[in-house]
């Protein structure tokens, strides 16, 4: 019997309210109210800006025009941290809608951080997958003294974590040479540009570990990848976004857990992925901290994998109250989002196969949908409901709550300040010429 017909004896229509894009492997409807806000508002200034440009002379509507461009290019980011195996990968192929995309088996994880830029123009034509290189002087310098990560722990007196991580940059580079041997120096600094992603490009440029699982190509350019741009079009997602992956915090390489504490600056929003089995530690309490001092309100904490938990309905609020505890504790921001849920159950679905999932995922699965969403059991087809177990529309949701609230607003007011200056400016032009056919100047 499937999980359909174990949840719900029948399945009913979709809400009527739900959302009106489909994707592409089911019939599942995906509706991010907080991403369709930024689109509106972007929309609204557009029709605004497009009436101004017909009103006005050429060379304020080229002035116009690109102010439009400036609106048009908004282009929201969040980065994905957490530790190795807290399932971060899996979560953001979810949020994308494209399970499989980034390899997510057990053996190879992220090793570079990976940046999905989803809908938004690639900057070359015919460009779908970027992969940049360390150049020589950055080897030079990370092998010297360890990069930033390196002068910190100098000028802490940490003389062993400076050698260990000099000799992790060293082993790295020789790791390197040995793979591509005299490329190898004719490959730093430059880039290497794909018209398509698949699988296999991915394994060779972001992932490491085990060979003899991934094949001899696997991992090899990693080592001295330094950051992946991916172009993904996507018809359900309202906006452009950058969702990026990072290698784990607490991989046993310290640089690459300085190349994601590096990642964090680069985004407003951040989404801290714990696992239900182990929620929040030290470390990420540390991470949450670091990006506490920079933008509170943008802190997003993701409690994944609770398709493991044997009894979520009872289980999630103890977890839940022990993490407030441990904010509370750790002085943290209070206003900290905290969302439950399993990319695994997401992808599932997207892939349309609730019905194969594990038996105990499969309980899991019924015993937290009939708890967090007892309302809408008569209402919602099993798809939906396991959709919304995941937690993947509550994310996005309040992800798209916080970057309209955030780094999107700030970008339309600054817009809106260009435009108002320019019409304020020509007001005044309009008014000397009318003076002057006045006789008046």
């Amino acid at each position: 019997m499937g999980l359909g017909a174990i949840i719900q004896d029948d399945d009913p229509a979709a809400d009527p309210g739900q959302a009106v894009v489909s994707a592409p492997e089911t019939g599942l409807r995906r509706n991010f109210p907080g991403l369709g806000r930024i689109a509106d508002s972007i929309k609204q200034f557009e029709d605004v800006l497009r009436d101004f440009v017909t009103m006005s002379d050429g060379d304020t509507s080229k002035k116009v025009t690109r102010i439009l461009q400036q609106v048009r290019e908004v282009e929201p980011s969040v980065t994905v941290i957490g530790q190795i195996k807290a399932g971060k990968t899996s979560l953001l192929n979810a949020m994308i809608g494209e399970p499989g995309l980034l390899p997510t088996d057990v053996n190879p994880w992220t090793s570079v951080v990976t940046s999905l830029h989803i809908n938004t123009p690639s900057p070359e034509l015919n460009v779908r997958a970027k992969f940049k290189f360390f150049d020589s002087a950055e080897w030079d310098k990370l092998v010297s003294n360890g990069g930033r990560i390196g002068q910190l722990a100098a000028r802490a007196g940490a003389d062993d974590e400076l050698e260990k991580l000099r000799l992790q940059v060293v082993q790295m580079r020789e790791k390197a040479q040995a793979r591509l041997g005299r490329k190898f120096e004719m490959l730093l600094g430059t880039e290497h540009r794909y018209g398509t992603v698949d699988d296999a490009l991915l394994r060779r440029y972001v992932c490491v570990g085990d060979e003899e699982s991934g094949g001899a190509e696997q991992g090899r350019f990693t080592d001295i990848t330094k950051s992946a741009d991916l172009y993904i079009e996507r018809a359900d997602f309202p906006v452009q976004l950058c969702v990026r992956d990072t290698p784990g915090v607490n991989d046993t390489f310290m640089m690459r857990e300085q190349i994601t504490i590096n990642a964090v600056r680069d985004s407003r929003s951040c989404i801290v992925v714990l696992s239900a089995h182990q929620a929040l530690t030290t470390m990420d309490m540390a991470l949450i901290r670091l990006i506490a001092h920079r933008q509170s309100r943008e802190i997003i904490i993701f409690v994944n994998r609770i398709d493991e938990l044997p009894d979520p309905a009872n289980q999630v609020p103890e977890i839940h109250r022990a993490i407030l505890e441990t904010l509370e504790k750790n002085n943290a921001p209070p206003d900290i989002d905290i969302i439950y849920g399993s990319a695994h159950w997401a992808n599932a679905v997207l892939e349309g196969k609730i019905d194969e999932m594990t038996e105990d995922s499969t309980d899991s699965a019924i015993n937290w949908t009939r708890a967090a969403f007892a309302d809408k059991m008569d209402a919602w087809s099993a798809e939906q409901l396991v959709w919304h177990a995941s937690g993947v529309p509550a994310l996005l949701d309040a992800l798209g709550q916080r970057m309209y609230e955030g780094p999107v607003r700030e970008a339309l007011q600054k817009s809106s300040r260009q435009a108002l200056n320019l019409a304020q400016s020509l007001d005044v032009v309009d008014q000397v010429r009318i003076l002057e056919s006045d006789g008046q100047l």
